[in-house]
This record gives structure tokens, C-alpha cells and sequence, in this order.
């Protein structure tokens, strides 16, 4: 009898073992499926060093709610006037993490005070802390004052 219930011990505590395990493993490695997103976010250049841009702003999202953007880039000047930018060290920093990447775009500026992005890309797919292994890819617009260098913009994106 006493080996009949050592048994039994240990039999169960294996099955809650292997259920605590495979939750964690199936929790921890879960990825989520993909989520139509938009939002909007605010940026304005904070300094320039040389030719490196400094920007900053904030962001709101359907699915990562309200948080801050940070990125640093050059320009160059294409036919027409075109002002593009292109940068791989954007960074959404939010409640739960960060996710970094590549964001470019047009800048067409009708005015000194009046302008339109357009043409622009943003690929997110470095995360930290509770973003780690997602992604955040899509497009977006947005018009702005060259003179004060702030902006607005409207995305919509993939968020996996």
C-alpha cells in the first residue's frame, strides 16, 4: 500500500509538472496574431548636430495605447525640391516596452510654413520587455511647418 501511494505521489506531482511547464512554455513562446492598427503621433526636430536630426514626439495607438518617439536622421534633397528622410533608429517606447526600427518618407513643403509627407514607411521589428518578439509595419501620412519642424502624422499598420 505504501508503495502504491509513493506511486501515486509521484505520478501526480509529474502531471502538475508537466502542466505548470506546459503553460509557461505555450505562454512565454505564444506569438500573437496579427492586428490591423492605426494611430497618430506628434514629432518635432529637438536639435541637429552637424547633419544628424534629432526628433522627438509622442504617439497614440489602438493597440499600444499613448507613449513617446525617438529617432535621429539625415535628409537629402531630391529632384523637385523633395526633402526624404530615412532612419533605422526610430523607437516607440511604451507601457510595456519598446519596438525599434526603420521609418522614411517624402516631405513636400508648399510653403515655408506648409508641407505633406508623404510616401512613408515604418518597420518596427526590434522589441524589448513586453514587445519582444512582436512587430509593428505599416504606412503613414502627414503634414507639418518646415520653419518649426513639427509635425503630424497618421499611420496604419500591421501589429504582430
Amino acid at each position: 500500500m505504501r508503495g502504491l501511494m509513493t506511486t501515486r505521489r509521484v505520478a501526480t506531482g509529474m502531471l502538475v509538472a508537466v502542466a505548470v511547464g506546459g503553460i509557461s512554455v505555450s505562454a512565454v513562446g505564444a506569438k500573437s496574431a496579427t492586428r490591423t492598427d492605426k494611430g497618430t503621433a506628434e514629432i518635432g526636430e529637438t536639435s541637429l548636430k552637424g547633419k544628424l536630426h534629432y526628433e522627438a514626439g509622442s504617439f497614440k495607438d489602438k493597440v499600444l495605447g499613448n507613449g513617446a518617439l525617438t529617432f535621429t536622421t539625415t535628409i537629402a534633397i531630391k529632384p523637385g525640391g523633395v526633402v526624404h528622410f530615412d532612419s533605422k533608429s526610430l523607437t516607440f517606447w511604451t507601457k510595456t516596452g519598446s519596438l525599434a526600427g526603420h521609418v522614411s518618407a517624402d516631405i513636400h513643403a508648399s510653403s515655408a510654413t506648409s508641407a505633406t509627407v508623404t510616401n512613408g514607411k515604418i518597420s518596427l521589428t526590434k522589441g524589448t520587455g513586453g514587445q519582444k518578439g512582436h512587430s509593428l509595419v505599416g504606412t503613414f501620412t502627414g503634414k507639418g511647418n518646415p520653419t518649426s519642424t513639427e509635425y503630424s502624422f497618421t499611420f496604419k499598420a500591421k501589429y504582430k
